[in-house]
């Protein structure tokens, strides 16, 4: 059997080409880029399908995969087997054409460097004889296949310029001429062809047009790079002037740099946000002799390293730069540093420069080596570092790698992204001060002068900056993106942010040239069990500890001690550390995290990992929740909102994966924090999504014995805010769960205020009763919380008496720190109590209390109310413009957390307020979206007092119709709710219409 993948993917059976339908030729091929290795049959799915998976995917690829057998192994030898998860190809090396012409490009370049010319040439053209076409035509372009056919097309342009130098070499000259030209014209930045070009036209007498073609290149690389020919090209372009006999140059020169010497490339713009570093690598190059840049793909450690390099004094020998990117992994690295320094020629001459070699040559010489991108080849460099240290005192070396060199002597700096806008920021002039930002802006500028931010491009600035890391490769690539998208535009974009980043800058590494193809250059740099790593760790969203992070790499199957691996990862820039009183945290970067999830799904590890996850992020919800004293609210609230990220990411998951009893326990642990962090619509979501609840339906599907208690709890706890349908029939259904005495209590309060909301008063108070008794059983806070529930029943009848006692009674009971929420409840609830008009200082005083443990806890709601009382109350004492600020802020605040009764009720304080100032058109846009918002409310209170303060306003503004049939709208309603306090103040609009109406303009 021969597989063909250089051209279109075929196979051949004893000589003859078997037919290969459909998508067969990519199945081919997916299968033996990765053979012997077995290939998962997710990853199948995606090459035969893409996006569009058949209806029953497994029987389909089943399908396909015994096709394509049946063809390629009709005997059934086992070629191609089913293994766990998915299928492998069984052939050796030699039977795939690919891997044959590796193997005879490597054995004709070992020819050419040790000077056998002709047998070199030879195999060389042996290998390029393999080639029907370009690498995995027809399928190249799609993703899984990309990769693979720009490493052979890269391969075979490299053999190609090895069989050129070994053709120069035995004498050839004008005959190659054409075809070169052609090479060129195509790969125009590539000196080395360059090179061999000059050289067969100065040998076919067309010295002139060598020099014209010299002139092209020097141009081409100083407009597209901003850089000079490398010394190899300009020693070349010197012969061509003298006429010298030949062009070759000796292999081995014993003539030492000139004290000017250096290849470093010309600036081409300021290096931004980089001072500090800047600085600081130059203190480690002065205080040691090898400095390491370490730092994830795209961080901008080369940038850094020359502009470090220029900065400083050049040594007697030059400062030269090493590109060891395009080194194989058997490539000598000495002889490549040898190449750079010009002490050999462009091309491989009689013998390659050993370690050996090189260190005698650098003895005695003066000289910085910045050598780059070491990370691929990083034993061999670390082989080469260490004699040189020894032997070579006046070599200094800075190295970049996304790992250190772990050799004695070494300095090692890890390079921060790019600095980030504050959170807080709004001001273009503050956001572009960060360096993330300039780099976006500088880079959208080289296309177009004349952009600045303004106020609806700085925020998105900084939000792309954020998504992005402040990875400077990733942000240059987002700037390219500008010239289509406007900025907003761009940061909504970056959810896809690899399709997005794709475009590409020429004369950049093909490894630089997209985001993935960064990241596939660190994902190929490791073995299996490091990529599994990768992947199981950039699931969790808040990152891992070390326990988190042992059960993720068992999940994986990664068979290494957990701190080994994490330390392994953390050597290569995949992790970063983050340290507390808490302990050590592993974070990984967000684009390296959608990556290695994306690699996750092709590993066939999905599902094992997201349900450890999902385990451990249970886990710690019910961590915070510590029930070791009922009289103490023990619910960690900042612990939950620090898992929230993680714990969506499960949510999600499970929902997806039908594992609703998960998603019920998972939602239910995170009841307290939907409540109180203004989330309880998020949760309901959640919670109804697990019990298979119909929106706006009765729960009466459910099968109490088997759903989590908790669960239904807060199905019914958070349907309270807003007087949902069929409030009761939840409450009904959690009361009728084994829940523990606390959460019994809760339940009753609960149901108390869904039949408050549904109008039955009466019956509330009485259920109330007995839940206040049952509390006071248990004490603490849950009493002070039954107490506050009582008076906003009491507050909805009208009953103040009983409203003042029963918050003061659950004010005193609310003192500890963990329930500054409840506290917080009360103080608006006795705000209320007391009337802030008539005591305004007393208001104030218990609402900036309150506002504060707010702001302490983190109770946006809450916030909002507090804010809403504290303008209240500083109206009242006689500072409008100051209340109005507070009253603006409470509504801005209350908004955020979207449009419903909560927003209506702040906004009928504003609106009430701005009549009072006399702003009435204000007073009037406020008023009517406050009805709007408090229509239909089971409870008509809110609904009658905006009619009534809509009324005022229609009035004072000389509406006396529209203020009429206001008036009636509010006496309507507030017969309804009965309270007398609000029944004569809409008897005062009404008498005030009347007045209107009649022309008796008394005081109104």
């Amino acid at each position: 059997m021969e597989i063909e993948l250089l051209g279109r993917p075929a196979v051949r059976l004893e000589g003859e080409r078997v037919e290969l339908k459909g998508r067969q030729p990519a199945l081919l091929a997916a299968l033996a880029i990765a053979a012997p290795r077995p290939v998962t049959s997710d990853a199948l799915l995606e090459v035969v399908w893409g996006e569009r998976q058949p209806a029953d995917p497994a029987n389909a690829l089943q399908q396909r995969i015994s096709a394509l057998r049946r063809g390629i192994d009709p005997d059934r030898t086992g070629v191609l087997a089913t293994v766990p998860g998915g299928y492998a190809l069984r052939v050796p090396d030699t039977a795939i054409d690919a891997r044959r012409f590796a193997h005879m490009a490597a054995e004709g370049h070992s020819l050419l460097v040790a000077g056998d010319l002709g047998a070199a040439h030879g195999r060389l053209t042996a290998a390029l004889a393999l080639w029907r076409g370009w690498a995995l035509e027809g399928v190249a372009d799609e993703p899984w296949a990309r990769a693979e056919a720009g490493r052979l097309d890269e391969l075979r342009l490299a053999t190609i310029e090895d069989r050129f130098e070994a053709a120069l070499g035995l004498g050839a000259g004008g005959e190659l001429v054409a075809e070169l030209t052609e090479l060129v014209e195509a790969h125009p930045l590539r000196e080395r062809l360059c090179g061999q070009l000059l050289r067969a036209l100065y040998r076919a007498g067309r010295q002139g047009e060598a020099l014209a073609r010299y002139e092209r290149t020097r141009r081409l690389l100083a407009d597209e790079l901003g850089v000079d020919p490398g010394p190899q090209l300009q020693r070349l372009h010197l012969q061509l002037l003298d006429q010298a006999d030949d062009l070759e140059v000796a292999a081995v020169s014993t003539a030492r740099p000139s004290r000017t010497a250096g290849n470093l490339p010309i600036a081409t713009g300021p290096v931004v946000g980089r001072e500090a570093a800047v600085d600081r690598v130059a203190q480690l190059l002065d205080a040691g002799r090898l400095v390491t840049l370490t730092g994830p793909g795209g961080a901008g450690k080369t940038t850094l390293a020359v502009e470090v390099a220029r900065r400083l004094t050049a040594p007697a020998d030059g400062t030269w730069l090493v590109e060891l990117a395009p080194l194989t992994g058997d490539a000598p690295v000495a002889h490549q540093v040898a190449l750079s320094l010009g002490i050999v020629s462009g091309g491989f001459g009689p013998a390659a420069v050993d370690t050996d070699l090189l260190v005698g040559m650098l003895a005695e010489r003066e000289l910085l080596l910045v050598i780059d991108n070491c990370e691929h080849v990083v034993a061999d460099v670390a082989e080469l570092a260490r004699p040189l240290l020894a032997h070579a005192p006046g070599v200094r070396m800075l190295a970049t790698s996304r790992e250190p060199l772990a050799v004695a002597g070494e300095l090692v700096w890890s390079l921060p992204a790019l600095a980030l806008p504050d959170e807080e920021a709004t001001d273009p002039a503050a956001i572009l001060a960060a360096p993330a930002v300039e780099l976006l802006v500088q880079r959208i500028r080289a296309h177009d002068p004349a952009f600045e931010l303004d106020a609806v491009s700085a925020p998105a600035a900084a939000t792309i900056v954020r998504r992005l890391d402040g990875l400077p490769l990733a942000i240059e690539l987002a700037a390219a993106r500008q010239r289509v998208l406007s900025l907003p535009e761009l940061a909504d974009a970056l959810d896809d942010r690899f399709a997005l980043l794709s475009t590409t800058k020429r004369g950049a590494p093909s490894r630089q040239r997209t985001l993935r193809g960064t990241l596939d250059w660190s994902w190929d740099l490791l073995d299996a069990e490091q990529q599994a790593a990768w992947a199981a760790l950039a699931v969790p969203v808040g990152g891992a500890d070390r326990d988190a992070a042992a059960a993720l790499l068992e999940a994986a199957g990664v068979a290494g001690q957990p701190l080994d691996v994490v330390r392994d990862l953390l050597d290569r820039s995949l992790l970063t550390v983050q340290t507390g009183p808490s302990g050590s945290r592993y974070r990984m970067l967000e684009s390296l995290r959608l990556y290695g999830q994306e690699r996750l799904h092709e590993l066939g590890l999905d599902g094992a990992v997201r349900a450890r996850h999902a385990d451990v992020i249970g886990d710690r919800l019910a961590g915070c929740h510590r029930q070791t004293d009922p009289h103490t609210f023990a619910v960690d609230l900042p612990g939950l909102a620090g898992l929230l990220d993680d714990a969506r990411l499960a949510l999600r998951w499970a929902g997806d994966a039908g594992e609703l009893r998960r998603v019920q326990q998972l939602a239910g642990r995170l009841g307290w924090l939907w409540l109180l962090g203004g989330l309880a619509a998020e949760g309901i979501g959640w919670l109804d999504q697990g019990l298979g609840a119909r929106e706006g339906a009765p729960p009466d599907h459910l099968d109490v014995a088997h759903t989590d208690p908790a669960a239904l709890l807060w199905a019914s706890g958070l349907r309270t805010a807003g007087g949902a349908a069929h409030g009761h029939a939840w409450a009904a259904r959690a009361l009728d769960a084994e829940l523990d005495p606390s959460s019994r209590v809760l339940g009753e309060l609960f149901a108390a205020i869904h039949r408050a909301h549904a109008g039955e008063v009466a019956a509330a108070l009485a259920a109330l009763r007995e839940a206040v008794d049952r509390a006071t059983t248990i004490g603490g806070w849950l009493l002070g919380f039954a107490h506050l529930v009582t008076a906003q029943i009491g507050r909805i009848a009208g009953r103040l008496q009983d409203v003042r006692e029963h918050a003061e009674a659950g004010l005193a009971l609310l003192s500890d720190e963990g329930v500054g929420w409840a506290r917080v409840q009360g103080i608006d609830i006795v705000i209320d109590a007391i009337d802030p008009t008539a005591q305004p200082d007393r208001a104030r005083q218990l609402a900036a209390e309150g506002l504060a443990l707010c702001r302490r806890g983190g109770f946006p709601e809450l916030e909002g109310r507090m804010l809403l009382q504290l303008g209240v109350a500083t109206h009242a004492s006689g500072d409008p413009a100051l209340a109005r600020s507070y009253l603006d802020e409470a509504v801005e605040l209350t908004a955020q957390a979207g449009r419903g009764p909560s927003l209506g009720f702040a906004l009928l304080v504003a609106g009430s307020h701005a009549r009072q100032r006399g702003e009435l058109d204000r007073a009037c846009g406020q008023l009517e979206t406050a009805r709007e918002l408090l229509a239909g409310t089971a409870l008509p209170y809110g609904s009658a007092r905006a009619a009534l303060e809509l009324g005022r306003t229609r009035l004072a503004r000389g509406e006396a119709a529209a203020a009429g049939d206001l008036a009636a709208e509010a006496s309507r309603l507030a017969g309804e709710v009965g309270d007398p306090e609000l029944l004569a103040d809409v008897e005062s609009l009404v008498v005030g219409v009347g007045q209107d109406l009649t022309g008796d303009r008394g005081p109104h």
